[in-house]
């Protein structure tokens, strides 16, 4: 009987010792294909990751490519260049995003959207700028034609202008009477009013001017104001006046005249006759004196006379 209870027992025993022992060889089976799926867990997590990185460099790389490529996009066009600028600032932006990226792997996708998006922005500004340039070059090169027409006709103006002006001045010079047959001397007048010439200073009441205009098809008719300057063997002007009244203009200035006379041209010849009177108590020097003819502001002819 005693026999048999420790036979019980013992089976009882055994029966416990397998039973722990499957529950054991489970647990340890569990903990097992725990570990293996852990370390798959972890593998993945870990090449997850480095491809999170990998992508995360690449993309902060890029982004770095655009800033750059943005550098070497300049527009002259302002409101172009604004544009860029502020995309350049998007940029800059998101490389501080990815760069604070921790792994996320929603995050890095929304990152390459915006990438992306930056990207096709970008080139449709190199397509826009492409286009101005291409248009540029174009304005230009018609600018440059033009120009060079513009140019090649102002010469051509400049030329006729010029040949103008040349015609212009040898009409102007053609125009200009010419005084011939001068003749000058001093002239004592008799009781009667007869004129007398005299070649003696102190004989001499008036100095007579007579001269003659020659035929010019050229010159307008009409009439004419003809003035003579006696200069006097010292240099002297011989003038009734010192005042404006007394003056002409000629050869580009004004000084005083001797003696004036209008006379009618008709573009034939014609002669002529000017005084100048002495006033009571001028004596005049001895020696030699000029007569200088003027019309039409310029000198149209000189003879000299002597007085003893």
């Amino acid at each position: 009987m005693e026999t048999n209870k420790q036979e019980q027992k013992k089976t009882n025993a055994n029966k416990l010792l397998v039973l722990i022992i499957a529950v054991l060889t489970v647990f340890c089976g569990i903990l097992v294909w725990q570990y293996i799926e852990l370390t798959k867990a972890v593998k993945v997590e870990v090449a997850e990751k480095g491809e999170v990185t990998e992508e995360k460099d690449a993309l902060s790389l890029e982004l770095e490519n655009m800033l750059m490529e943005y550098d070497n996009l300049q527009s002259d066009n302002s409101t172009l260049q604004a544009e860029m600028d502020q995309q350049k600032e998007k940029i800059e932006e998101l490389i501080k995003e990815v760069a604070r990226h921790k792994g996320n792997t929603n995050l890095m996708v929304k990152y390459k959207k915006e990438t992306e998006t930056l990207r096709k922005i970008m080139h449709n500004y190199v397509l826009t700028i492409d286009s101005l340039n291409t248009a540029n070059q174009m304005l230009q090169h018609e600018n440059m034609q033009v120009k060079g027409e513009l140019n090649e006709k102002n010469t051509k103006y400049n030329e006729l202008n010029q040949e103008r002006t040349k015609l212009a001045e040898k009409v102007e010079n053609a125009s200009i009477l010419q005084a011939s047959n001068i003749i000058a001397s001093g002239i004592q007048l008799k009781s009667n009013g007869k004129e007398v010439e005299t070649n003696r200073v102190k004989r001499s009441e008036k100095i007579k001017v007579c001269f003659t205009l020659g035929v010019n098809k050229i010159a307008s008719k009409g009439e004419r104001m003809v003035y003579v300057r006696i200069l006097s063997p010292e240099g002297k002007v011989l003038a009734e006046g010192a005042d404006e009244s007394h003056m002409f203009a000629f050869d580009g200035v004004r000084g005083l005249y001797s003696a004036k006379r209008a006379v009618e041209y008709q573009n034939e010849l014609i002669t002529g006759c000017a005084y100048f009177t002495v006033k009571d108590g001028d004596n005049l020097p001895e020696g030699k004196y000029i007569a200088d003819i003027y019309a039409d502001r310029a000198k149209i002819g000189t003879t000299s006379f002597e007085l003893k």
